[in-house]
């Protein structure tokens, strides 16, 4: 489905219960709601639940950027508004997890608890530069050039080699 929100279009997926408390997943960079499929089988049981794909991924739209943690954080409030979701858990993955801690300063009480995993709260000038190059490749030739290191930044080598790790790799390039 998809929901005209803050200017722009963003996709999103409702799974499990109706009625139950809402759960939010919010993904990494370069992914797309699906990296939360085997979460989403495990908690939708329990949850109602709601997988988007941020601005600029996925089936989302791409507006022209550049995006700020702020924007982001407003695309779920005014989500949540749209899909009348009062209170909710929040789940985020790095950029995702950012994008909480944005979410958890303009409005805390709309949020039961938080997970912000593999996240942080600034970026060091060096980490910066390596940004600028990842979104130069990006914007040039896609994110099929990046792939190769992504995946040797987020995981082992012998995980790499899974059958999960081929589904996140796919995931990224496209």
């Amino acid at each position: 489905m998809k929901a005209k929100v803050n200017g722009t279009e963003l996709y999103y997926e409702l799974h499990g219960k109706e009625g139950a408390p809402w759960l939010i997943f919010s993904h990494s960079l370069a992914c797309t709601a699906r990296m939360w499929d085997p979460q989403i089988a495990a908690f939708k049981d329990r949850y109602r639940i709601l997988a988007y794909d941020m601005r600029g991924h996925g089936q989302s739209a791409a507006p022209a950027a550049p995006y700020t943690l702020e924007m982001l954080a407003d695309d779920v409030l005014a989500l949540m508004k749209e899909l009348r979701i009062q209170r909710a858990h929040y789940v985020g993955l790095s950029i995702g997890g950012m994008i909480g801690q944005h979410l958890a300063l303009k409005d805390p009480g709309r949020f039961e608890r938080m997970v912000l995993a593999d996240t942080g709260h600034t970026q060091t000038p060096e980490t910066l530069k390596q940004w600028e190059e990842r979104i130069r490749i990006a914007q040039a030739q896609g994110m099929k050039p990046l792939v190769t290191g992504t995946m040797e930044r987020w995981f082992t080598p012998s995980f790499r080699e899974t059958p999960q790790a081929k589904k996140i790799a796919e995931l990224i390039a496209n």
